[in-house]
């Protein structure tokens, strides 16, 4: 369960085995967002611009209750643009598909494996290149359960990876409970600690290898709502018409938003928030190790309504 940020939502990586379900007959977990940005443009040429995005992730099982119950997880994102600056293409989707079960139990270690793949690209799925697989195998363990201190170690393969996509990486987090109210994981590629000081308050800190330092500050009151504060980075790539096939245009974006959650039922809940987003560019190169920058768009704030469901 360490091998991935809590606060990062994919669920088609790790997470689709490990993130915990908050009840023990839940079903189905699913979350969408929707970011307009403030019209920009591009620093260098002051072309007009324009950018919003669109998430969604979800996740099923289909033995509730069953900690190594198959499952199927799904993420996609999609960033919607005005097609003015060369290069950059005007719609841009990556989708993905996985499956993952729990697969054996040896000497009190666990083992899971998840299969899949997806679509990064323009012109939704027309670009041969932008087919990519995925696959991740995870071994864990309780060490100690007064301490709830657990490891996990796993090895990692996604095609579409802005860092290293064609080799698979491993991964490995060791956590520990070391207070009542503080929960710490040392890893690779993430580390986090999750400060919990009472139920109604939350405050978690995630440390992505080659990506960002992830904060999520939470406070609820009148039981029905919460208000949060978030900063974090993006980075996507996407195979587009134009570029050979070991080139990819990538996109880079970081955020930092204050918003307020209302539940009202246990199984629903709706957000907005308004936020800023900065360091806005799109690159070219196989990954984020060789890319040379084509756009530079200027900062600007945005405004994000999302919803959630559990059941």
């Amino acid at each position: 369960m360490l091998l991935t940020a809590a606060a990062a939502r994919g669920q088609v990586g790790a997470t689709l085995l490990a993130k915990p379900w908050e009840e023990l007959d839940q079903v189905v977990d699913f979350n969408a967002d929707a970011f307009w940005l403030e019209s920009g443009h591009e620093k260098a040429t002051d072309q007009p611009f324009h950018l919003n995005s669109y998430e969604a992730q979800g996740r099923a099982r289909i033995l509730p209750g069953n900690k190594v119950s198959p499952r199927i997880g799904f993420d996609y994102i999609q960033l919607m643009n005005d097609p003015t600056i060369p290069g950059v293409a005007g719609n841009l989707v990556d989708a993905s598909l996985a499956v993952g079960t729990g697969i054996a139990e040896v000497d009190g270690w666990g083992m899971g494996i998840i299969f899949g793949g997806g679509y990064a690209g323009s012109s939704p799925f027309a670009e041969g290149d932008g087919w990519y697989a995925r696959a991740t195998f995870v071994v864990a363990k309780t060490l100690d359960v007064a301490t709830e201190t657990r490891l996990g170690i796993g090895l990692d393969y996604n095609g579409n990876r802005t860092f290293m996509p064609d080799v698979p990486l491993p991964g490995f987090g060791l956590s520990r409970k070391l207070h009542p109210t503080l929960t710490g994981t040392l890893g690779f590629p993430v580390s986090s600690i999750l400060w919990k000081p009472y139920d109604s308050f939350e405050l978690e800190l995630n440390y992505m290898f080659r990506e960002d330092l992830e904060i999520r500050v939470s406070q609820r009151f009148l039981k029905q709502f919460q208000v949060f504060a978030n900063a974090k980075a993006l980075h996507h790539a996407f195979h587009t018409g134009g570029l050979p096939a070991d080139r990819r245009l990538l996109f880079n974006q970081r955020r930092a938003e204050l918003g307020l959650s209302w539940t009202p039922a246990n199984n629903f809940s709706v957000s907005t928030a308004i936020g800023y987003a900065w360091s806005n560019e799109f690159e070219v190169g196989f990954d984020s190790r060789n890319s040379r920058t084509i756009a530079d768009i200027s900062d600007a704030p945005y405004l994000r309504f999302g919803l959630e469901a559990k059941f």
